[in-house]
């Protein structure tokens, strides 16, 4: 079946952190920093080749100092720089937005959101997180366009792996 992906939507929601907080690393970073815990979350409206029309979400912490361990890096800028990958990520994604198959559109966006993030200055990592928040969104807006599990839909071959 071909889709085609109608939008994407990308926010950025400042929590509080776990009850448990706790830092990555040697750097325990400023006061403030540890005040707020930002989530991305990406949502993606997609039609099928029948003309039916769903979502599929997707959603992460913006641990980036887990992600990009470069030390003299604050982390306000990681995330600032983090978030930009993203929303470069999506115009990448919305560029051609026909596609086959979850993993036919990974394989033509991944690259190119990896050479965006290199260009960009950013580690390999930080770009991954970037396309992985996409896709992930792409898989679960398939899954629920054909009413099946992301586990019915591997099982049967049925995402282009």
């Amino acid at each position: 079946m071909s889709y085609r992906i109608e939008a994407i939507e990308f926010y950025v929601r400042e929590t509080k952190p776990g009850r448990m907080a706790f830092a990555l690393g040697r750097d325990r970073g400023e006061a403030a920093e540890r005040l707020i815990s930002p989530l991305a979350h990406v949502r993606l409206v997609l039609r099928g080749a029948d003309g039916g029309e769903t979502f599929g979400c997707a959603g992460d912490r913006l641990s980036v100092r887990w992600l990009d361990k470069r030390p003299g890096r604050e982390t306000h800028r990681k995330r600032r720089e983090l978030i930009e990958l993203i929303q470069t990520a999506r115009e990448i994604y919305l560029q051609e937005p026909a596609f086959e198959s979850p993993f036919e559109k990974w394989r033509f966006c991944h690259p190119q959101v990896m050479k965006a993030g290199r260009a960009a200055g950013q580690v390999d990592l930080s770009s991954s997180f970037a396309s992985a928040l996409l896709e992930r969104a792409v898989i679960d807006a398939v899954c629920r366009l054909e009413g099946e599990s992301v586990f019915h839909m591997l099982k049967q071959d049925r995402l282009g792996f």
